[in-house]
């Protein structure tokens, strides 16, 4: 991490629209194959607990993790995790899942769970180093592909 770069988080959902949600909305967009729809992104804030951490590296975001949590079921859905490609394979990716599994454990969270891919092998790769398990594969969660269902027990 540069000495420039910070970890910036917030769970609570009335708060979201402070964050740069378009600016995300445009990563979303420029960097993800199935890119949620605007309308999805202007509901983000009705949810119970929606979680963020952007990381910043003077003012631009290289990367972002966007997650719902159930506070009742003490679990978080990883929604989506962004870093940019230029700043892929430095370590951010595991800054940032680091933070967040920090964050869940001190609200007492028992598990993260997530959709992935199956041919997004750096993916499926990046989340077993983290230690998830791979639950289950369900059919055509993505148009025309197939997604991994995996979890962490954390």
């Amino acid at each position: 991490m540069r000495p420039s770069e910070k970890i910036i988080k917030t769970i609570d959902s009335t708060q979201l629209m402070k964050w740069p949600l378009q600016e995300l909305s445009q990563l979303d967009q420029d960097y993800f194959p199935w890119p949620w729809k605007p309308a999805q992104w202007d509901t983000l804030g009705d949810n119970d607990t929606v979680y963020l951490l952007i990381f910043n590296s003077e003012k631009n975001i290289n990367g972002f993790i966007l997650a719902q949590q159930n506070d009742y079921e003490k679990m978080s859905h990883l929604l989506k995790i962004l870093v940019l490609p230029d700043r892929q394979n430095q370590g951010l990716g595991f800054n940032l899942m680091h933070a967040y599994k920090s964050e869940l454990k001190k609200q007492k969270f028992d598990k993260i769970f997530l959709e992935v891919a199956v041919n997004n092998q750096k993916a499926v790769q990046f989340y077993q180093k983290l230690g998830f398990q791979i639950l289950t594969r369900v059919a055509g969660f993505y148009p025309g592909e197939d997604a991994y269902r995996m979890e962490l027990i954390i």
